[in-house]
C-alpha cells in the first residue's frame, strides 16, 4: 500500500495475528511487517532471511502460505529490512481486505483538507454511539462534541481545561464498530463565543490515523 505503515489497528483490520518467514530449509524466523501491498510486503528482521522461502500469515480463521523471494533493502543495529516479493497470487481472502484498505486511504487523501460539521444533530450518521467524545490531555479528562471532522484532525467543543496550544492528547471515540483511540496536537484552543466555560479545541492528528475513523468519515460523506 503507497507509504502506508502496517500500524497494529492496520495489522487487526487484516486480521494478521502473526507473521513468519520459512526457508526452504525448514528454518523459521519472525518478522514485523512495515509496509503491506498486494505484490509484496516490507519487514524487518533480526535473522537473515534465504533468498527464497515461504510467508506465512497467521489470522483467526486461516493460515496462508505464500511463496517469496527476498531482497535485502538496509541494515539496522540488530536487523535488517527486507522486500518479500509474493512468487504466487495472494489469497482471495486476505486480497479483498488489502484492496478495501487501500480505498479507504485513497478517499482520504482527495478529500484530506475538508472539513464537515458533525455537532449534535449529525453524530448517529457519523456512526457515534454517544455525542461525547473523550479528550485525554495533560492528565486532564475532558468531555467534548465533535463539531466537526476532517481526514486529519477534528473540532472539539467541550469543558474548560489547561490545555495549551501544541499540548500533545488523546482523542477517544466510540462508535458502533469499535473505539478509536487517535494520538494528536492542539493546534488551538480557544474560549467558545466567550462563554466563559466551553473551548474549542482543534486538533490536528498525529500519524499514523485511525483506518477507523477515516472509514466512519468515509461513510458519512457517502463515498
Amino acid at each position: 500500500m503507497e507509504n502506508n505503515y502496517a500500524s497494529k489497528e492496520m495489522l487487526r483490520y487484516l486480521d494478521i495475528r502473526n507473521i513468519f518467514f520459512r526457508s526452504d530449509g525448514g528454518i523459521t524466523s519472525v518478522v514485523q511487517p512495515l509496509f503491506i501491498e498486494l505484490r509484496n510486503m516490507v519487514v524487518i528482521s533480526g535473522n537473515r532471511l534465504q533468498e527464497t522461502g515461504a510467508l506465512v500469515i497467521v489470522t483467526q480463521t486461516a493460515e496462508y502460505r505464500i511463496p517469496v523471494k527476498t531482497e535485502r533493502t538496509s541494515s539496522l543495529a540488530v536487523s535488517a529490512c527486507w522486500t518479500l516479493v509474493y512468487l504466487d497470487v495472494v489469497p482471495d481472502a486476505f486480497a479483498e481486505k488489502i484492496i478495501e484498505l487501500k480505498k479507504i486511504m485513497r478517499k482520504s487523501g482527495r478529500r484530506a483538507e475538508e472539513r464537515f460539521d458533525i455537532g449534535m444533530k449529525r453524530w448517529q450518521q457519523f456512526g457515534l454511539i454517544s455525542p461525547m467524545v473523550d479528550m485525554h490531555v495533560e492528565n486532564q479528562h475532558v468531555r467534548c462534541v465533535v463539531s466537526n471532522a476532517s481526514f486529519h484532525g477534528a473540532l472539539l467543543t467541550g469543558e474548560r481545561s489547561s490545555a495549551r496550544i501544541g499540548s500533545p492528547c488523546r482523542l477517544i471515540c466510540a462508535f458502533a464498530d469499535g473505539v478509536v483511540t487517535q494520538c494528536a496536537s492542539i493546534v488551538n484552543a480557544a474560549n467558545t463565543k466567550n462563554s466563559g466555560t466551553y473551548y474549542d479545541y482543534s486538533l490536528h492528528f498525529l500519524e499514523p490515523v485511525s483506518i477507523m475513523w477515516q472509514k466512519q468519515l468515509n461513510m458519512f460523506i457517502g463515498e
